[in-house]
């Protein structure tokens, strides 16, 4: 009797079951695992995109209006000479000396090698002497977070790169920014982990640091396509440059209407070497033309996709973060969940109290 008596004596740890707060409790979480989602952000970031091709319109709207002013202006080769130093000078702001070209691709070399020791040192430190899942985890994102290697080719590109005579000095500052940059996410990463982080603290510590790099692979993506961009304005205005050295000096004091009939009069009576070079001369108009249709273009284009992607990338650092929290309140929302449904429900104690009172008569019967 006092062997079962004992058994009703609630432990410390033991409660009565409360259904109204097991319901509470349940009902939260509910809501907690609906609003731990990413859907705003991910939506926000896709409406960053279809914001993105209405400004895309809007600079090709400005550019037509600006190609028909250029084009209007061109009444003599002069008039043409000069809309093709406009297009030269609008490059040189991207472009420097050789020796400081070289310079800063030096410099970009020491970061890169800054950011791969970086890299190296934090990938031991999240091996050294971690749980399992924590190595797990780190193994996971390790690809994520290591993007030393396309800036690395970035640099090869630019050193590869025949336009070197007028080197594009920004894009190899860009670069070695971009690694130095790198390095330092790497170093205050490494330093600002505890001895034994908890697994929901590193995730989100490198899920931030993946942004992070992402950003910064991102930023030069919009640098190489610029420079590609450029490469092929450069090109073109080579040819212009050329092909006006040879036009310029046959056709002194003409328009260019009146150039171009009196060499059509020439091709249609002689061909041969008149007809090649009445195709220089057109050829020279397409190329104009063709500079005057992009001539800011790529830059306004580039400068526009920078902003929005600097935007997008404070709307996934906002999600990330968000998360992080959610799953923090989650987490103890499923605790409080899972001690609301534990404790001694009535029907338990009910059948409890009748065990111990027929208990209690058929001791009575055996005393007697």
């Amino acid at each position: 009797m006092l062997f079962l008596a004992a058994a009703f004596v609630p432990a410390s740890s033991q409660r009565i079951y409360n259904l109204s707060q097991d319901q509470k409790a349940e009902a939260a979480l509910n809501l907690a695992r609906q609003l731990a989602s990413s859907a705003p952000f991910d939506k926000a970031v896709s409406n960053l995109g279809e914001l993105q091709k209405l400004r895309n319109e809007d600079v090709f709207r400005s550019a037509r209006l600006l190609v028909k002013a250029e084009m209007g202006s061109w009444r003599t080769w002069d008039d043409l000479e000069a809309s093709i130093l406009r297009f030269e000078s609008a490059l040189a702001p991207d472009l420097g000396t050789l020796a400081d070209f070289q310079k800063e691709l030096k410099e970009a070399r020491a970061k890169e090698a800054e950011a791969r020791e970086e890299l190296a040192q934090l990938a031991l430190r999240l091996s050294g002497n971690q749980p399992q899942d924590t190595l797990n985890l780190a193994g996971d994102w390790m690809e994520r977070i290591a993007k030393v290697k396309p800036l690395a080719d970035y640099l090869i590109g630019l050193e590869k790169d025949e336009a070197a005579k007028a080197p594009n000095l920004k894009a190899a500052g860009q670069a070695k920014a971009a690694l130095d940059r790198l390095a330092q996410l790497y170093k205050s990463f490494r330093l600002s982990l505890p001895a034994s982080p908890g697994s929901l603290f590193l995730e989100s510590k490198l899920q931030h640091l993946g942004l992070e790099a992402q950003h910064i692979e991102n930023q030069i993506g919009i640098r190489q396509r610029l420079d590609r961009e450029l490469a092929d304005i450069r090109g073109i205005l080579g040819n212009s440059r050329n092909a006006m050295k040879v036009i310029k000096p046959l056709f002194p004091g003409k328009t260019i209407a009146e150039s171009l009939d009196e060499q059509a009069a020439k091709a249609r009576k002689t061909g041969g070497e008149e007809t090649e070079l009445l195709g220089t001369m057109l050829f020279l108009l397409y190329n104009c033309s063709a500079l005057a249709a992009r001539n800011h273009t790529p830059v306004r284009l580039a400068e526009l996709r920078e902003t929005l992607e600097e935007r997008a990338h404070s709307l996934r650092q906002a999600g990330v973060s968000a998360a992080a929290y959610q799953a923090i309140i989650t987490n103890g929302l499923q605790r409080l969940s899972l001690y609301y449904k534990g404790g001694i429900r009535p029907s338990t104690l009910s059948d409890l109290i009748q065990s111990l009172s027929t208990a209690g008569i058929v001791g009575a019967i055996a005393a007697k």
